[in-house]
């Protein structure tokens, strides 16, 4: 007969430490738990223990997103703001009076930007709900807007942009 295995603090060889066990509800001794899922996130104690999450919590970063369906998207089940779109605009060009037109991209499908006025002479904004807001600078003066990007009821940081209108006469 051959000695069974010994592995230094992992009293049944499951691949997880007994102390990690111990402290997650499990059996150091019993090593079919590594197999079990109870959580019923998807991912097997001995996943969860390799992945660093939580066997007793479906989501462990508290996102929305399971840990197996996080880990299955590519994802990453500890970071909660991983699954937030990624939205950028850029400063138009300084100029004089005239149209203004903001540009900016969105790194997620189907979702919905909303954009408002934050600082400087008042103007009617031009397509506030899309991805490329324009208004009439009919004054010089800075103009500040603000837009939001929300995708899957998840929202982006605001993002900023400033206009710098010159006091200069508008071009034919």
């Amino acid at each position: 007969l051959a000695d069974l295995p010994v592995c230094a603090g992992d009293s049944d060889c499951d691949g997880m430490p007994d102390a990690w066990e111990i402290a997650h509800g499990l059996n150091p001794f019993f090593a079919g738990d590594a197999l079990l899922d109870p959580d019923g996130d998807g991912l097997t104690n001995l996943q969860e223990f390799l992945l660093g999450t939580d066997p007793r919590k479906a989501d462990t970063d508290g996102d929305g997103w399971s840990d197996g369906a996080e880990v299955a998207a590519g994802f990453n089940p500890l970071d909660p703001s991983d699954h937030r779109p990624v939205f950028t605009a850029s400063n138009p060009a300084d100029g004089g009076p005239g149209l203004v037109r903001i540009s900016s991209t969105l790194g997620a499908p189907s979702c919905a930007v909303r954009w408002k006025q934050v600082g400087g002479p008042p103007v009617k904004l031009a397509g506030a709900d899309g991805a490329t807001p324009s208004f009439v600078a009919r004054a010089a003066g800075k103009y500040e807007l603000e837009g939001v990007a929300t995708c899957g009821g998840v929202a982006a940081p605001p993002v900023r942009v400033a206009a710098v209108v010159r006091n200069v006469p508008p071009r034919p």
